[in-house]
């Protein structure tokens, strides 16, 4: 529809500035001609351009890890200590595809390839940066319906410090694992030599589980605990447990 000075149609409003208001008929024609349908026709292709483009598909979530554990055995001053990992990603992880602890600060251990098993030949090499990170390479997949067991040692430095690592992979979600406590210090061991031990039991003469063991209300500062069901020596430092590994 033509009225003065604009343009409507069934996309929108032009504006055609002053279109004389009393037109002939082959005054209409010919602005009909010349602009309107012109107009019509680039709105009209708008519309089926914006009615048939398609949205850019997102982004894949990145994946989970379904298990990812990893404990220590040894966290004595200048040991060399064997950190245990276990790990299920919620997908395959192909071969090749490093697998890197980062967050470790404080091993006094050179950087290059460390001592480690697989014990399912998953993993082919495992390497420390000589500060902070650990990169475990598999020669094989990483199965996303089983765990996978790897074990690696490196020595522990002077006054090694309580950390938070995390775990991390080429797509996936990045895993905060669970704290490493610091290692017992030459101070913490002379209070050891002179404090003797305490084997915790449950009132019938049989040693606490190690579960119950950490659940102690009140621990004796500086106070030597045996975990029975673990094999594994206990500490109470007066603010963390420490832990030594006998298995």
């Amino acid at each position: 529809m033509i009225t003065a000075g604009h343009i409507d149609n069934d996309i929108g409003h032009v504006s055609l500035g002053n279109v004389p208001r009393n037109l002939s008929n082959s005054q209409v024609s010919s602005y009909k001609a010349s602009i309107v349908e012109p107009v019509y026709r680039h709105t009209s292709d708008a519309s089926v351009f914006m009615a048939n483009r398609q949205t850019a598909p997102a982004a894949p979530a990145a994946a989970t890890w379904t298990t990812a554990k990893l404990i220590d055995l040894a966290n004595i001053e200048d040991l060399e200590n064997r950190f245990e990992l276990t790990l299920q990603p919620s997908v395959v992880l192909p071969a090749g595809t490093d697998v890197i602890i980062s967050g470790l600060y404080g091993p006094n251990q050179p950087s290059g390839g460390v001592s480690f098993t697989s014990l399912d030949g998953v993993f082919s090499n495992v390497s420390w940066d000589g500060l902070a990170s650990v990169t475990l390479t598999p020669a094989l997949d990483i199965p996303s319906t089983s765990t996978t067991f790897v074990t690696f040692d490196i020595y522990n430095g002077p006054d090694q410090p309580a950390v938070t690592p995390s775990l991390e992979a080429s797509g996936m979600t990045t895993k905060v694992l669970d704290p490493i406590l610091e290692i017992i210090d030459a101070a913490d061991i002379s209070n050891l030599i002179t404090s003797g031990h305490v084997i915790a039991d449950d009132g019938f003469g049989n040693p606490l589980t190690e579960t119950d063991l950490l659940a102690l209300d009140s621990p004796t500062d500086y106070q030597m605990y045996w975990a029975g069901d673990v094999y594994r020596l206990y500490v109470w430092n007066g603010s963390v447990w420490l832990h030594y590994d006998f298995s």
